[in-house]
């Protein structure tokens, strides 16, 4: 099927059917998440725009899938062109395709931002939260924002991908300050196993010396009671526990 035909469908009012569209569109553009492919150029920025219009019933879907090609898939050319400088002429269009959906990614900073907003559900909050917190061009003052939505009466598994973002935006991307660092690691002592876990994780994955251990002892410990509610996480999804707990630094 061609692509625009499965973009089409991902905005259908059929749920199965735009779900059975993202998947084999997902394959097309990043087979198994290794990378890019030429289509993603103009499929990308086509799903980004989808997620924005709440009658997409996979708009959660695609939020995720965006956040996770972004941060898993996203510059294995460019990396392949680092890596292998005799090769280079076979990586150049590849690299400059990819450097076509990163513009796009940030360029849909101002559209996917209102997502977060309370009049959506908190699952896409948490997703589009996933999304804008991998893009470095969201900027510091999204980590505060992230931090004010933290503090809503809002369920755990959001609450989780709060502090993942934050984690991400402070620690990988080294937007945040020591007041950042510090309030995360204060709810690695918060009374639910859920916070104490899902900090755990997010320090976790950024983390690779002497501590790792400790932060690793509270994830485990807290996991028979919080694990549920952690797989409900954005940055979670389709990922298994062991994963997480085995993420380190990029």
């Amino acid at each position: 099927m061609k692509i625009k035909k499965l973009l089409t469908r991902t905005r259908g009012s059929d749920r199965r059917k735009a779900l059975l569209a993202l998947s084999a569109l997902e394959e097309r553009i990043s087979p198994q998440g290794a990378a890019f492919m030429e289509e993603a150029v103009q499929a990308i920025p086509k799903l980004l725009d989808t997620a924005t219009h709440s009658m997409t019933p996979v708009r959660v879907e695609i939020l995720r899938y965006l956040a996770d090609a972004y941060e898993h898939t996203l510059g294995t050319w460019q990396f392949r062109w680092d890596d292998e400088p005799a090769m280079r002429h076979h990586f150049a269009e590849m690299v400059a395709c990819e450097s076509s959906i990163a513009q796009s990614y940030r360029d849909s900073i101002p559209w996917v931002m209102p997502l977060l907003g309370p009049d959506n559900s908190e699952s896409v909050r948490g997703s589009a939260a996933y999304l804008l917190s991998r893009i470095r061009e969201s900027g510091p003052e999204l980590i505060s924002t992230l931090r004010q939505m933290y503090d809503e009466q809002v369920g755990e598994p959001m609450k989780i991908d709060m502090m993942d973002g934050v984690a991400h935006l402070s620690l990988t991307l080294g937007l945040g300050g020591a007041c950042d660092v510090q309030w995360l690691r204060a709810k690695l002592h918060d009374h639910s196993p859920v916070i104490r876990m899902g900090a755990a994780l997010s320090l976790l994955a950024r983390e690779d010396g002497d501590e790792r251990d400790a932060l690793e002892r509270i994830a485990v410990d807290a996991r028979p009671e919080a694990e549920g509610a952690l797989r409900q996480a954005a940055w979670m999804a389709n990922k298994s526990t062991d994963w997480a707990l085995e993420r380190r630094p990029r």
